[in-house]
């Protein structure tokens, strides 16, 4: 046999070898190629899963109105107490200013009127004019916070409080919600057939599946910043009290901090802390509390004008008196009954003037509870979202 009829010979099984291992290699690509996606497609359910479970008990604490009970009753006491406050500054406000060289307009006096002839005469106790007009001006020296501005903390921090989770409360509920975390779980619903997109044809399943990993991908970057700004901050440690409602150029108000930062602000110096190991009845501790420091600071106050009325049978009065005599004011002196301007908002602090009980308690409800859901729960939705996300880029690469 010539040379020529040899290789005439071997060519034709040469092709059919090669046509064989060609298959056999095709088939081996595709068999591999169903088992990723088989294996990328239940990583993505059992995160989904996760995810789902963990969005379900968030969604079912705020569901209705059973969250409120955390925080609602002592809300409400402090918003009445920081209401009837108002209507002390708003009276003596007028005596309160300074003129343009930034001296008082007014000096304050406190004293009794006598029995026999209705004297104005000044008394020299504990709690002296200068003193208690120092914690009742907007402007105090040689001090950052008074009794006033104490009051206006806790009035700030109370309404805002209310306010942030209300309107982050009502946003969760939302079906088109702001929320990264919310329209992160609503991908899932948009379109069935995820991950793989096997129900459409080959030119849509790729076209839809890109749409979806995509979408994940991107609402999954934002959302340790949505976290941090709405959720919890690890990194602000103090209350920015003259800052904790930001207002835009166009008038607008927004949060400047972070949930379950103010909720914990909240519940360390406005409510109690609670010692049980404590063998009295009352178990409360009000250590740096802003509710009990204004209660002792007006409790010494009430204790002068007992100490008033012990004395020279009269009441304490609270004199104010223009300073310029030369001015055309018709209002030089201006007098409030101690007893009178106070009462409202010391019997919203406390039952009674004797005992000086204050009527602020913790909740029955551990605050940790409900801290554990906007701080811990979104927290492990992050670190799902994260596997998820690992598992599209291991899946694109």
């Amino acid at each position: 046999m010539s040379k020529w009829k040899v290789k005439l010979t071997f060519l034709p099984i040469s092709l059919a070898s090669l046509s064989i291992i060609s298959a056999s290699c095709q088939g081996s690509f595709y068999r591999q190629k169903d088992v990723f996606e088989t294996e990328f497609s239940k990583e993505m359910f059992e995160y989904y899963n996760q995810y789902k479970n963990i969005w379900e008990q968030i969604t079912n604490f705020i569901s209705n109105d059973s969250y409120k009970k955390y925080f609602l009753d002592n809300y409400n006491k402090i918003d009445y107490i920081t209401k009837e406050w108002k209507n002390v500054v708003d009276q003596i406000l007028p005596y309160m200013g300074t003129n343009k060289d930034g001296k008082q307009d007014y000096k304050l006096e406190l004293g009794y009127k006598t029995g026999t002839d209705g004297k104005f005469e000044l008394i020299n106790n504990s709690i002296n004019s200068e003193l208690l007009f120092n914690e009742l001006t907007d402007k105090p020296k040689n001090k950052e916070i008074n009794i006033r501005t104490n009051i206006g903390y806790i009035a700030i921090l109370n309404e805002e409080v209310n306010n942030i989770i209300s309107d982050y409360v009502q946003d969760l509920r939302k079906n088109k919600s702001d929320s990264l975390f919310k329209s992160f779980y609503n991908e899932f619903d948009i379109l069935p057939g995820w991950p793989l997109f096997k129900n459409l044809s080959e030119k849509e399943r790729y076209r839809y599946q890109n749409l979806f990993l995509e979408s994940l991908v991107k609402k999954y970057s934002g959302m340790q910043s949505e976290y941090s700004r709405k959720f919890f901050d690890s990194q602000k440690v103090n209350i920015d009290y003259k800052n904790i409602r930001g207002i835009t150029p166009e008038g607008n108000t927004y949060h400047t901090h972070a949930l379950v930062n103010l909720w914990y602000e909240w519940n360390k110096v406005i409510l109690p802390e609670v010692d049980d190991s404590s063998n009295s009845n009352d178990k409360r501790v009000w250590k740096n509390n802003k509710i009990f420091e204004t209660v002792e600071f007006f409790k010494n106050v009430y204790k002068t004008a007992q100490e008033v009325k012990n004395a020279h049978n009269s009441k304490l009065i609270l004199r104010f008196s223009k300073i310029d005599e030369s001015s055309n004011s018709q209002n030089q002196v201006k007098e409030f009954e101690l007893e009178n301007l106070f009462d409202k908002f010391i019997l919203a602090l406390v039952d009674d003037k004797e005992k000086w009980n204050i009527k602020i308690y913790p909740s029955d409800l551990d605050y940790n509870d409900f801290a554990f859901v906007f701080k811990n729960l979104f927290q492990e939705l992050i670190d799902i979202s994260a596997k998820i996300n690992f598992t599209i880029k291991n899946y694109k690469n």
